[in-house]
């Protein structure tokens, strides 16, 4: 069932995928920023696939791209196959290109899709649940296997701030992190390097973001980065309890449209009290521009007043 569209954020999107993938959810999420979307195709809480608007992401486009195929040859498979006919169903049956070869460009092309979305500073998602579907009926030598957290986190060095990142998680304030479940197993899901697969020990029952950078000896540079990962996949919480609902329900891979519900309210709340300091200025704005009137005649008859030869009336007698 398509749910009613909830309000897209980076943060709200890393807790969205996260939620899906857990909780092992079969459906299709879409995601749009104006012109601009992307859906991608979960089985089982794994993204099997993606589309989008744009043309260079089309199977044959992209196959050209990484040589995979000539122009003319994608231009004779394009004129043989039948109108419904899929394009990597004829590629594989001319035998253009091999299962493997697809499934590893397919792999490739999926990773990028996945933390795409990050890109986008705001627009909205839906997701159309079809968890109905019987997917252990379907053979899983079709998809790809796709790191679903892994190429998430991907992305997010690539398109969050370091000051995004300080300001959701409060450090300027000292405001201490601490552990919540999953944390170890999420660590373990990205293969990170260095020292930060120790993140889960150096937090302990709780610690300052200061705290963790005198504790963890990051030379990625991408510490503050995927704290805010963590904290945005409900992994990490303020120690003082204070916590997103939002994030909460979207990272539990449920309640999808109780957290639209709330994000819609607090969209019409911050519309009423933009409306209301509008109109407080409206008073002062109308004065101001008033006043400018009044300068712009005056000036303007003093203007044609100069302009004047000397002797001559306002008839020009």
């Amino acid at each position: 069932m398509k749910e009613r569209p909830g309000v897209h954020q980076r943060a709200t999107y890393i807790a969205l995928v996260y939620g899906l993938h857990q909780a092992r959810r079969t459906g299709v999420l879409e995601v749009r920023s104006g012109r601009a979307w992307r859906r991608l195709y979960f089985v089982s809480g794994n993204v099997v696939w993606y589309a989008s608007d744009k043309v260079e992401e089309e199977l044959g486009r992209s196959l050209l791209k990484a040589g995979l195929l000539s122009k003319s040859q994608l231009n004779t498979l394009l004129g043989s196959r039948s109108p419904f006919e899929p394009l990597d169903q004829r590629l594989l049956a001319d035998g253009t290109v091999g299962p493997d070869q697809l499934r590893e460009h397919r792999l490739q092309q999926l990773g990028p899709a996945v933390s795409a979305p990050l890109a986008w500073e705001g627009g909205e998602w839906s997701f159309d649940a079809r968890d109905s579907l019987a997917a252990e009926a379907i053979d899983r030598a079709l998809f790809p296997d796709c790191h679903v957290l892994q190429e998430l986190w991907a992305g997010v060095p690539q398109f969050v701030q370091m000051e995004e990142a300080l300001q959701a998680l409060g450090a300027q304030g000292g405001r201490r992190l601490c552990p919540q479940e999953g944390l170890a197993a999420t660590i373990g899901s990205l293969q990170l390097r260095g020292a930060l697969p120790g993140l889960p020990e150096a937090v302990g029952s709780g610690a300052s973001v200061e705290e963790l950078f005198q504790r963890i000896p990051d030379r990625s540079g991408n510490l503050m980065q995927l704290l805010w990962f963590l904290f945005s996949c409900n992994a990490l919480g303020h120690e003082d309890g204070a916590a997103d609902e939002v994030k909460g329900l979207l990272a539990r891979g449920q309640g999808h449209a109780e957290a639209v519900g709330i994000q819609q309210e607090q969209r019409r709340a911050r519309d009423e009290k933009v409306a209301r300091s509008v109109r407080k200025k409206a008073p002062t704005i109308s004065r101001i521009t008033a006043s400018r009137a009044v300068i712009q005649e005056a000036s303007s008859g003093i203007s044609s007043k100069a302009r004047r030869p000397a002797g001559q009336t306002t008839d020009g007698q």
